[in-house]
C-alpha cells in the first residue's frame, strides 16, 4: 500500500514537473493590429497562431484599441496569421525567445472597399482634404525606389528633373519642399524612401506659409525608420559646355539620433559662341522732339570658369516620442569671370554722334551660410503639437568690374576712357515662425502662430572718383490663423487671416511702415470617388527682392541712361479666386481652373527723361486684372507612356489698351518605358508672351532636355544621358514702350550639350527599430489603451 502511494507521488511530481517546463517554454505575446496606411488601429481583427502544418495552435481577436494578447505561445518560430473583413489577410512568421513578447502587424486595405482613400494608381493611394493633398505610397515602391525623388515621379502631378534634383508641381517651379514641416539643408537623396510615412501636396497654400510660396511638398516621415548609414554619391558633365559637378551626401541613423552631411563641387565653363546674338534698339525723344538713338550689340568672349563648393552638416535628434529637435547649415564659396565686348551706335536726330567699343571684365567671389533650427513637441492629446521653425540666411560678395571704352568721334580724335569700379556687397535674413496645431474636435481643427522676418542689405560702390553706400532693414511681423471643418466625408471648409507689418529704416534715418491683411478661404466638394471640386480664395504679397531695392546697381558709361533701385518699394498685393475641378482614376489626373486675379501696386521701372538721359527707377507704378485658366493632365497610355501637360492662358488687362492683351505658358512632358528597363523623358517649355504695364516681354518654345536612363545592381547604380538645347535655341525679346521711350532687347542663346549623370546608392547595416525601443513602443500603447478602458 505505502509502495502504491509512493509511485502515485512520483507520477504527480512528474505531471507538474513537465507542466512547469512547458510553461517555462512558453511566452504571453502583446500586440497591436493597425492599418499599414493610416496607422489606425483595427478593432476586432482575429490573430491565429498555427503549426508547421497549418494547425490552428491558439487564437485572439482584438479589442476596441486594436491590441490583442495571446498566452502559452511555445518558444521558438511561430507563424501568425492576422485577418479582418476588407483587408488583405497577412502572414507573420515571429522569434519567440522570451517570456514576454510586444509586436506591431499593420495589414493592408483591399482595394475594392477603399473609401476615404481613393486608388489614384496602383501603387498610389490619395486622400483629398480641403487644403491638400495626401499621396500614400506602397511598400513596393519605396523598397524599390533609390532615392525619395524617384518615388515622387510616382504622385500625378509631380515632375522632378534627376540632373539637377529640382522639383514641379503642375509645372510650376515655385515649390517649397519641407521634411516633417521643417526646412532643412539635408538633401533628399538621402532620405530612405522606406522612412516616408505620405507626401502632402499643396497647391493653394494656407495662411500658415509665406505669402509668396505658391506650392508645397511636404514629406512625412515614419516615427519608426530604417537605422543604419547611407551614401550617395552622384556627378554630371556636359560636353561641349564643360560643365562638371559633383555631389556626395551621408546620411547615418542612429537608435533616436540621425546626422547627415553633403559636399558638392561645380565646374563651369559656357561657350562663348553659344552666345548668338544680344541686341538692342533703343530711342529717346525729349520734350523739344529732338530725338536720340542707340544701337548695341554685346558678344560674350572666352572667360575663366565659374567654380563653387558647398558643403552641409547637420542632425535630427527624436529626443522622445514626442519631442524632435533639428540643426542644420551649409556654407557655399563661389568664384566666377566673365569676360564681354559691346559695340554701340549713338546717333543725334539721324546724324553719327559716336560709337563705342566697350570690353568688360566682370570678376566676384561670395560667401553665402544658411542655418535651420526645428523644435516639434506633440501634446499627449493627438493632434495637438507646437513646432518652432527658423532660419538665417547670410550673403557676403565682392565685384569688380574693369571696362576699357574706346569712344571714336567722326570730327574729332578717338578718346579712350577707363572705369574701374568694385561693389561690397552683404545681406542677411533672419526667419522664424511659432505654430501651434490645436484640433478642438475630429471635424474642426485650428492652426495659430506668429512669424517674424527681418533682413538687412548693406552695399557699398566705389570708383576712382569717389563712392557711395546703401544700408537698408525690414522688419515682418505676422499673426496668423486658420480653421478647417469638416461638415461630412464630401463637404469640407477652411478659412483664415494672415496680418502682416512692414517697417524698413533706411540710413537710420528714413522709416516708414505699412499693415497687410491677407485672408483665404477654400471649399470642397467630393462629387464622388473620383471628382472633385474646390473653391478657392487667396491673397498673398511678393515683396521687392534685392536688385529691386539697391541703388546704383545699373549703370552704363555713356551718357544715355541710368537705372536705380528705390529702397521705399511696398509690396506687390494679388488677390485670386479660383474655381478647380480634378479628376483622378488611377494613374489619370485631370485639373481645370478658371481664375482671376488682381495685382495692385506692380513694382515696374518708372522714366524720366531729361534731354538725351533716360533716369530709370523702380517703383510700384500700375495695377492689372488677369481673366485666366489652366489645364493640367497626367495619364498613363498603353501602360508604357505618360505624358503630362501643365497650360495656362490668360487675358491682361491694364486700363491701358496698348498694354492689355493675351499671355501664355505651357509646359509638357514625356515619360516612356522602352525594352531592357530603359526609361525615355522629354520636357518641353514655352513661356510664350508675358504682359507689361508698359509693353511685353516673349520668350520662344524650347525642348529643354531629352533623357534616356537605366537603373543597374537592383536600381542601387543609375545612370542618365540627356540632351539639351539640340533642337530649338532659346530666343527672347522685351519690349518697352512709353511716351518718349522706346526699347527692343533680343537675344539667343544657341548651346547644345550632351550630359552624363551617374549616382550611386550604398545602403549599409539597415534594420529597423532595436527591439528594446519597439518593447517600449508597444508598452505605452497598451499603458494607454488600458487607461482610455
Amino acid at each position: 500500500m505505502k509502495a502504491i502511494r509512493i509511485t502515485a507521488l512520483l507520477a504527480l511530481l512528474l505531471m507538474l514537473g513537465g507542466v512547469m517546463m512547458q510553461a517555462q517554454n512558453t511566452a504571453t505575446v502583446h500586440g497591436f493590429v493597425t492599418d499599414s496606411v493610416s496607422r489606425e488601429p483595427i478593432p476586432y481583427a482575429t490573430v491565429r497562431l498555427l503549426d508547421p502544418n497549418g494547425t490552428l495552435i491558439n487564437g485572439a481577436i482584438t479589442d476596441v484599441d486594436g491590441a490583442f494578447l495571446m498566452k502559452e505561445v511555445p518558444f521558438g518560430t511561430q507563424t501568425f496569421v492576422v485577418s479582418f473583413v476588407g483587408y488583405r489577410s497577412k502572414r507573420v512568421v515571429k522569434e519567440i525567445k522570451e517570456k514576454e513578447q510586444w509586436y506591431r502587424i499593420g495589414i493592408v486595405m483591399e482595394n475594392k472597399q477603399l473609401q476615404e482613400v481613393n486608388v489614384v494608381g496602383e501603387k498610389v493611394l490619395m486622400h483629398e482634404e480641403v487644403d491638400k493633398t495626401v499621396y500614400r505610397l506602397d511598400d513596393f515602391v519605396l523598397r524599390n525606389s533609390p532615392t525619395v525623388l524617384e518615388a515622387m515621379k510616382s504622385i500625378p502631378g509631380i515632375t522632378v528633373k534627376n540632373s539637377d534634383e529640382s522639383v514641379r508641381v503642375n509645372g510650376s517651379n515655385n515649390v517649397l519642399v519641407l521634411v516633417d514641416g521643417m526646412y532643412s539643408s539635408r538633401n533628399l537623396s538621402t532620405i530612405n524612401p522606406e522612412d516616408v510615412e505620405s507626401i502632402e501636396v499643396i497647391t493653394n497654400p494656407s495662411v500658415e506659409y509665406d505669402s509668396e510660396v505658391a506650392n508645397v511638398v511636404n514629406i512625412i516621415l515614419k516615427e519608426e525608420r530604417k537605422q543604419g548609414v547611407r551614401v550617395v554619391a552622384m556627378g554630371r558633365g556636359e560636353m561641349p559646355l564643360h560643365s562638371l559637378y559633383g555631389r556626395l551626401n551621408v546620411d547615418y541613423e542612429f537608435s533616436r539620433f540621425r546626422v547627415f552631411g553633403n559636399y558638392t563641387a561645380t565646374y563651369y565653363k559656357p561657350r562663348h559662341e553659344g552666345f548668338v546674338y544680344d541686341s538692342t534698339y533703343c530711342t529717346v525723344t525729349d520734350e523739344e522732339g529732338d530725338r536720340y538713338d542707340e544701337i548695341t550689340a554685346t558678344n560674350i568672349l572666352p572667360s575663366s570658369p565659374s567654380i563653387s563648393h558647398k558643403a552641409g552638416l547637420g542632425f535630427d535628434w527624436r529626443i522622445s516620442k514626442n519631442d524632435l529637435l533639428s540643426v542644420s547649415g551649409n556654407l557655399e564659396l563661389h568664384r566666377d569671370k566673365v569676360n564681354s565686348r559691346q559695340y554701340s551706335l549713338y546717333n543725334d536726330n539721324g546724324v553719327l554722334g559716336f560709337e563705342e567699343w566697350n570690353d568688360v571684365t566682370s570678376q566676384g567671389r561670395s560667401r553665402d551660410q544658411n542655418y535651420t533650427l526645428y523644435y516639434r513637441h506633440r501634446f499627449a492629446k493627438k493632434g495637438h503639437e507646437i513646432t518652432f521653425n527658423s532660419n538665417y540666411y547670410r550673403m557676403k560678395g565682392v565685384r569688380e568690374y574693369l571696362s576699357h571704352s574706346l569712344f571714336h568721334y567722326p570730327d574729332a580724335d578717338s578718346v579712350l576712357k577707363t572705369l574701374d569700379r568694385l561693389t561690397d556687397n552683404g545681406q542677411s535674413a533672419w526667419n522664424a515662425k511659432l505654430k501651434y496645431d490645436l484640433p478642438l474636435t475630429e471635424k474642426l481643427t485650428l492652426t495659430t502662430g506668429v512669424q517674424n522676418y527681418s533682413r538687412w542689405i548693406g552695399y557699398t560702390y566705389t570708383t576712382g572718383d569717389g563712392g557711395q553706400y546703401f544700408d537698408y532693414h525690414d522688419n515682418r511681423l505676422a499673426l496668423f490663423g486658420q480653421m478647417a471643418y469638416r461638415f461630412s466625408d464630401r463637404f469640407s471648409v477652411s478659412a483664415g487671416l494672415r496680418g502682416e507689418h512692414l517697417r524698413f529704416n533706411i540710413y537710420d534715418t528714413i522709416s516708414r511702415g505699412q499693415w497687410n491683411a491677407l485672408p483665404s478661404a477654400a471649399l470642397m466638394y467630393k462629387i464622388n470617388e473620383n471628382n472633385t471640386l474646390k473653391l478657392n480664395y487667396k491673397s498673398l504679397l511678393q515683396y521687392p527682392s534685392y536688385h529691386f531695392l539697391t541703388p546704383f546697381i545699373y549703370t552704363q558709361n555713356d551718357a544715355l541712361a541710368y537705372s536705380a533701385g528705390n529702397p521705399y518699394l511696398l509690396p506687390e498685393k494679388t488677390q485670386r479666386v479660383s474655381l478647380n475641378y480634378t479628376f483622378r482614376k488611377k494613374y489619370t489626373n485631370l485639373i481645370v481652373e478658371p481664375y482671376l486675379a488682381y495685382r495692385k501696386g506692380i513694382i515696374g521701372e518708372r522714366y524720366h527723361i531729361i534731354g538725351s538721359v533716360t533716369n530709370t527707377i523702380f517703383d510700384n507704378v500700375a495695377n492689372s486684372t488677369k481673366y485666366g485658366g489652366r489645364i493640367s493632365a497626367t495619364t498613363l497610355v498603353g501602360g508604357f507612356l505618360m505624358p503630362m501637360v501643365e497650360f495656362d492662358m490668360g487675358y491682361v488687362d491694364y486700363g491701358q489698351p496698348q498694354y492689355n492683351g493675351l499671355e501664355m505658358s505651357l509646359v509638357a512632358g514625356l515619360e516612356m518605358e522602352l525594352p531592357w528597363d530603359l526609361t525615355l523623358e522629354a520636357e518641353f517649355l514655352f513661356d510664350g508672351t508675358k504682359r507689361l504695364y508698359n509693353g511685353y516681354s516673349y520668350c520662344s518654345p524650347l525642348i529643354e532636355t531629352i533623357a534616356l536612363s537605366r537603373g543597374f545592381l537592383k536600381d542601387q547604380l543609375y545612370v542618365e544621358l540627356s540632351m539639351e538645347g539640340f533642337f530649338l535655341s532659346e530666343k527672347t525679346e522685351d519690349v518697352i514702350n512709353v511716351p518718349g521711350y522706346y526699347s527692343l532687347n533680343r537675344a539667343e542663346q544657341r548651346m547644345p550639350s550632351l550630359g552624363l549623370y551617374v549616382r550611386y546608392v550604398f545602403k549599409g547595416g539597415e534594420r529597423k527599430m532595436a527591439e528594446i525601443e519597439e518593447r517600449e513602443s508597444l508598452m505605452e500603447s497598451e499603458l494607454n489603451a488600458t487607461e482610455r478602458k
